[in-house]
């Protein structure tokens, strides 16, 4: 019992932290950026007006914020995605790993998200790279924040 509070009070950590360090930079940037804010401003006006709030039902209709979003996460991306311990003593490529070590689970984005042939000009914010053709969000399979594993 206690290995499982233990895990949920990670998990719940984890999350927070992510949301809140996520909307954090959100925050940040935008405020660097009044072009970018303006048009998402402009976009939430035009699909919920100005009566109501934001609703998880509106993601699928304001594919420039979703875009802002995924685009400011590769900018500023968390490096490590999980944190794990070793269940065994064991060797990898030479290297002792002692039960109960540490172990960071790395996302593949956090080494890719700077790569110039993938990502022009990557120290630019352009939501636009998680846009198609006609304005909608669309996902990149090169960005991955995180990570494949399980």
């Amino acid at each position: 019992m206690k290995t499982t509070y233990k895990t949920v009070g990670f998990l719940v950590k984890a999350v927070l932290h992510t949301t809140a360090m996520v909307l954090a930079r959100v925050l940040l940037l935008l405020a660097t950026l009044p072009e970018i804010q303006t048009r998402i401003h402009e976009e939430v006006i035009r699909v919920v007006g100005e009566d109501r709030l934001l609703r998880w039902s509106d993601r699928h209709r304001i594919h420039y914020t979703q875009a802002t979003i995924m685009e400011i996460m590769r900018r500023t991306r968390n490096f490590a995605t999980s944190m794990r311990t070793a269940g065994d003593d064991t060797t990898l490529r030479g290297y002792t790993i002692p039960k109960g070590a540490f172990l960071m689970d790395l996302s593949i984005s956090s080494i890719t998200c700077d790569d110039p042939i993938t990502w022009p000009n990557p120290e630019e914010c352009r939501p636009e790279r998680f846009l198609d053709e006609y304005g909608c969000y669309q996902e990149r399979a090169e960005f991955m924040p995180y990570g494949i594993g399980k």
